[in-house]
């Protein structure tokens, strides 16, 4: 009887992960999804075209323009920490600062994560407030609700507070 129920157990698990997966696929085919460094570039983008347009005299020539690739470069995050009296902010300041180092894992990274899983529920590396599923190797990437935090041992999102994990 207790086999009976882990089965049915991981049968259900199995029914709900596939179909978070395909309805998250279906959500990518209707839409592309525009990550926020290119949504933000866009708009930056957008406001200078609006500002020059706005700027510039009419004039019947036409004008040429070319525009220069843009070059992308990563300066490396250094930790610092300040000394402070106050224990409550001194925490406060050590959370903040460790929070801006923590950088988003690649997507190989994340791919390594399910390979060979079959299905699975695995805490995002760099948010408690994340988590990925695996289902066949396959990952699909899930955000908790508000004022909810991913609990890898239960394998579920619940009441918690994010910047205490």
């Amino acid at each position: 009887r207790i086999k009976m129920n882990k089965k049915l157990c991981i049968l259900l698990v199995l029914a709900v992960l596939c179909a978070a997966v395909s309805a998250g696929k279906d959500d990518n085919k209707s839409k592309p999804k525009e990550s926020k460094e290119s949504k933000e570039s866009k708009e930056s983008k957008e406001s200078k075209e609006s500002n020059e347009s706005s700027s510039k005299e009419v004039t019947d020539a036409p004008v040429e323009t070319t525009v220069a690739p843009e070059e992308t470069t990563v300066a490396p995050v250094e930790e610092t920490t300040e000394l402070v009296v106050d224990t409550t902010t001194e925490a406060a300041v050590t959370e903040a600062i460790v929070e801006a180092v923590a950088a988003e894992p690649t997507k190989e990274e994340l791919a390594a994560l399910c390979k060979g899983v079959i299905v699975d529920l695995l805490p995002y590396p760099t948010s408690c407030t994340k988590f990925v599923i695996c289902v066949l190797g396959k990952l699909n990437v899930q955000s908790c609700g508000p004022n909810q935090v991913f609990y890898p041992k239960l394998k579920i999102c619940g009441f918690g507070d994010s910047t205490k994990c």
